[in-house]
């Protein structure tokens, strides 16, 4: 079953951002993995950007026996995905606007 990703980091004080700072930081915090998620980031609000959005897709087991497992994983990848986002820009992850779905489902990244 295949979840999407999406969460928003604001108040960046990084004064240069850009779409290609936004890769390399993406490429930096993948090395941590095994299989890194395949980030996409788009800038937000106006010039100089303060906020970015960060998406995500990944295809979790529908399997009863790997399901959780996989998802709570998965999850977990794309948080930390987040915290290197913040900690390099300098901003902070609006837990209100982070969340993931499915074709069936829509929830919080964080309760």
């Amino acid at each position: 079953m295949v979840y999407e990703f999406a969460a928003k980091i604001k108040n960046i004080q990084h004064n240069n951002l850009c779409e290609e700072l936004l890769k390399e930081c993406a490429d930096e915090i993948g090395k941590k993995f095994d299989k890194p998620m395949e980030i996409k980031t788009l800038l937000a609000g106006e010039v100089p950007y303060h906020d970015i959005l960060v998406k995500a897709q990944a295809s979790v087991s529908t399997m009863p026996m790997f399901f959780d497992a996989e998802l709570t994983e998965t999850l977990n990848k794309f948080r930390q995905y987040l915290d290197g986002f913040s900690a390099a820009l300098g901003g902070e992850i609006s837990k209100a606007d982070a969340f993931y779905n499915n074709s069936k489902t829509f929830n919080k990244l964080y309760l």
